[in-house]
């Protein structure tokens, strides 16, 4: 399959901070149309990558996979956006699932023109070529942006950690309290410091 060039666009990039209300979206995906509004009252893993046909995010692809149905239990929807086409997704989709058996059943955003990478401030230019920075957004149920994690290209996030941490944000929530350094759903939580 023929790849078009990707535009090269020259915008400064804006970083999101935590606590600041992330940007609507609406765009084509592998399960069709998407877009913020989709997912209010729920939570949402919102995870980039580089790009398409490559060894580290086809991983990554499979690992949210196989925790989706533990994401959904907790009321947590996962979203994938890479600046490639639906076009690209699918044939991609299809080779991870008959090579590794994994059918991937969320949403994988095509973000051809990087407007949303640029929203969200991953958008990576380069020379006739432009990626999505490695990188995941945890946003609350009120789309606020509670967490934010980036990697470098050439590693891989760990995706029970994001599951771990968005546990802990639901129950910190719930319970006013925080958790401590290695904190796994059951152990105990702390006082939010300041509280009596």
């Amino acid at each position: 399959m023929e790849t078009l060039p990707h535009p090269v666009i020259n915008q400064q990039m804006h970083c999101l901070t935590i606590g600041e209300q992330v940007p609507c979206f609406e765009a084509d995906s592998t399960l069709g149309r998407v877009k913020l509004e989709d997912y209010q009252e729920q939570w949402l893993v919102l995870f980039t990558y580089p790009a398409d046909f490559t060894a580290v995010c086809a991983t990554e692809i499979v690992a949210f996979g196989k925790l989706h149905q533990q994401f959904k239990d907790i009321g947590c929807q996962v979203v994938a956006l890479s600046i490639d086409s639906v076009g690209s997704h699918i044939p991609w989709l299809q080779t991870i699932e008959d090579w590794l058996g994994e059918r991937i059943e969320y949403p994988i955003i095509g973000d051809y023109d990087g407007r949303i990478a640029r929203e969200y401030g991953v958008h990576m230019p380069d020379g006739n070529q432009a990626a999505s920075i490695r990188c995941t957004f945890i946003i609350d149920t009120h789309q606020i942006l509670r967490a934010l994690l980036m990697y470098p290209a050439e590693v891989g996030r760990n995706t029970e950690e994001i599951l771990r941490l968005v546990q802990a944000l639901q129950l910190s929530d719930k319970l006013g309290k925080s958790t401590p350094a290695n904190w796994q759903l059951g152990d105990e939580l702390l006082r939010v410091e300041g509280s009596n």
